[in-house]
């Protein structure tokens, strides 16, 4: 113990910081978690990092993330980056287009790996909202204000499980009601993610020709942010000439005006369980399910 408080003191004196990454390769692992999501920019993924990153730390890990923006060759190589880095965990958002799954079965090999949001083809665990009962909520709420929504879909479509599972949800609450679904067309934004540029774009272009909507229900708050915006710009007072909502209960969505009707999603029941579920594979523990669905809440604002 004395030498040890000999070369701890030198250390301090010295300014030595250990290599974290080197002391890795020796031990074959380390205590980071890697989180891998599409945009760190987007409001549902870097609200999830902040949470994560809390509940890592109290757990002893340190969570370490990368942005793939939505590409299959930057998602690959992230992979295999953190891979040489030998970390303990990889908690990943999935690209929704062409993923590489011999990467991400090799990640599996080497770590364990846990799937956010949306899941990959076979047997890895999964922790995402459950995206159909959510939208079936807000369609069933739009829907109780006497009033037929209509609906903007994800840039991605069929493509993106999670958005298209919101689609469905929305159909299905209609069809329930004997009411044929609605949709704004979605193609006249260059935006090719879900973001306020192309909820505006495309707004914009439907308003060029038609009359608002009663209510729409969009695939994101972001979504719904830009059609708001659009729609103001044509004239229209949301809250009071149209309904609108969105999805996620983003941190900007309770401050606008009218503040925006939504449906949360546990962001932290999320975080929390991908961090303990890793948590529970490296210490080898026995897991008995493979999926963690959880149901988002509905929110009301004064958009609808």
């Amino acid at each position: 113990e004395s030498n040890r408080q000999k070369v701890l003191a030198i250390c301090a004196r010295h300014g030595y910081i250990p290599n974290s990454h080197a002391v890795g390769l020796v031990r074959g692992k380390t205590n980071a978690i890697a989180m891998v999501v599409p945009y760190i920019t987007d409001g549902l993924y870097n609200e999830i990092i902040e949470l994560s990153e809390h509940v890592a730390s109290s757990h002893g890990y340190q969570l370490i993330y990368k942005s793939t923006y939505n590409n299959a060759q930057t998602e690959a190589e992230v992979i295999k980056s953190f891979l040489s880095m030998k970390v303990c965990a990889m908690i990943i958002a999935p690209v929704v287009l062409s993923p590489d799954i011999h990467i991400h079965r090799l990640a599996a090999r080497r770590c364990p790996v846990i799937y956010l949001d949306r899941p990959l083809p076979g047997d890895g665990f999964l922790v995402a909202n459950d995206n159909i009962q959510s939208a079936m909520c807000m369609t069933e709420y739009l829907i109780s204000r006497n009033v037929r929504p209509t609906y903007i879909d994800s840039f991605y479509r069929n493509d993106n499980i999670s958005a298209s599972r919101r689609r469905q949800g929305y159909e299905m609450a209609m069809s329930k009601h004997g009411l044929a679904p609605m949709f704004i067309p979605n193609d006249a934004s260059d935006e090719k993610q879900d973001n306020e540029k192309f909820g505006y774009d495309n707004m914009t272009s439907y308003l060029r020709n038609n009359q608002i909507p009663e209510a729409i229900f969009c695939v994101t708050d972001a979504v719904a942010l830009g059609a708001m915006r659009a729609a103001e710009n044509a004239g229209y007072t949301p809250g009071k000439d149209f309904l609108i909502a969105g999805h996620d209960h983003l941190h900007f969505s309770p401050y606008l005006h009218p503040s925006l009707t939504t449906m949360r999603q546990p962001k932290e029941l999320l975080s929390k369980t991908c961090i303990e579920l890793a948590d529970k594979l490296v210490r080898k523990q026995k897991i008995c399910r493979k999926e963690y669905i959880f149901p988002s809440e509905l929110i009301i604002g004064q958009s609808a």
